[in-house]
């Protein structure tokens, strides 16, 4: 949650030019800043969070990148984009216990849709949803973000009802001299199963959160059998580029490697990141190596095309393989 409010507040100017991707050949701020009081314009904080508004950009990745770009998902390299990506990919990286709220919520909003509020806000769920499945940019769950705040307020909606009912059996309780698990009883069969399932969710979520932190990038929920095979589900969905950087460093200095190569992403130009960082070859080389998933795919590069054939000796983090190769 804390990642979808970075940039929250930040000047207009400011989050436009982060982005040049979406912005180049739209609107570009050196030319919005040639206007007349434009500058004053882009100094005023913006509200939305930069990666909500991100996500929205992905009309201007449309307009630059039309035909899409090649997909990778369970192992296969599709040429462009295909239908079913973001919605899978949503099932997969969203937590279980979210999916199971945000099912309940609909099942307790389907009564109230004569509520206009609540009504509206199943409308732009589901048509935001679509909306974002028509992105040809099939490269990362950050396409589908705006997805995330809108399930978030339906699953509530499921907690919400349980709060009430609660309230209700308190207030029932003091009136009465009947004790306050009596009162609670006398609620709908329904409401008390919907207070457990809840409270399992609730635990389920935490459990999980405490299990993959504070590699929450690199999450994948249980049908997708865990962060352990998402490393071969989707191309840049398990982590973010330059996320290990620190983690490595860290690593090679607490093992006392002195020589070895990274390469974190293959669409990110390597960089050493240390004194003892040589690169990783693209032809067999004996030494050590660390290499991030999306290195190893096939759609981005063949240059570590050897290493495939290699087994690693650890995955670190879920997402870095290494290798000791002699």
């Amino acid at each position: 949650m804390g990642y979808l409010f970075q940039g929250t507040f930040v000047p207009v100017g400011t989050s436009l030019a982060k982005d040049p991707i979406i912005w180049d050949k739209v609107a570009t701020v050196a030319r919005m800043e040639s206007l007349p009081g434009a500058s004053f314009l882009l100094s005023i904080p913006s509200p939305v969070p930069y990666y909500f508004a991100k996500t929205l950009g992905f009309v201007a990745n449309d307009i630059l990148y039309g035909g899409g770009l090649p997909t990778y998902a369970f192992g296969r390299v599709w040429p462009g984009p295909v239908p079913w990506y973001l919605s899978v990919l949503f099932l997969l990286k969203s937590p279980l216990p979210l999916l199971v709220l945000l099912a309940a919520g609909l099942w307790v909003a389907r009564r109230r849709l004569r509520d206009h509020a609540s009504a509206l806000i199943i409308l732009v769920f589901f048509a935001g949803f679509l909306l974002q499945l028509k992105n040809n940019l099939q490269i990362s769950v950050r396409y589908v973000l705006l997805a995330f705040p809108l399930a978030m307020m339906l699953a509530s909606r499921s907690v919400e009802v349980c709060g009430d009912a609660m309230k209700e059996g308190e207030r029932k309780g003091a009136g009465s001299s009947r004790p306050i698990r009596s009162a609670k009883a006398s609620a709908s069969g329904s409401v008390r199963r919907l207070d457990f399932l809840v409270l399992f969710c609730v635990i389920w979520s935490l459990a999980s959160a405490f299990f993959i932190m504070p590699h929450f990038e690199a999450y994948y929920n249980e049908l997708a059998g865990g962060p352990w095979n998402g490393l071969d589900l989707f191309a840049y969905s398990p982590f973010y580029g330059g996320a290990n950087v620190y983690n490595v460093q860290r690593y090679v200095e607490q093992n006392n490697i002195t020589r070895y190569g990274f390469h974190e992403d293959a669409g990110l130009y390597p960089t050493a990141i240390g004194p003892g960082d040589t690169g990783v070859p693209c032809v067999r080389t004996p030494g050590t190596y660390f290499v991030g998933a999306n290195a190893l795919r096939p759609m981005d590069t063949q240059c570590y095309r050897w290493l495939r054939s290699e087994s690693p000796t650890a995955v670190l983090w879920w997402t870095i393989y290494r290798y000791d190769i002699s």
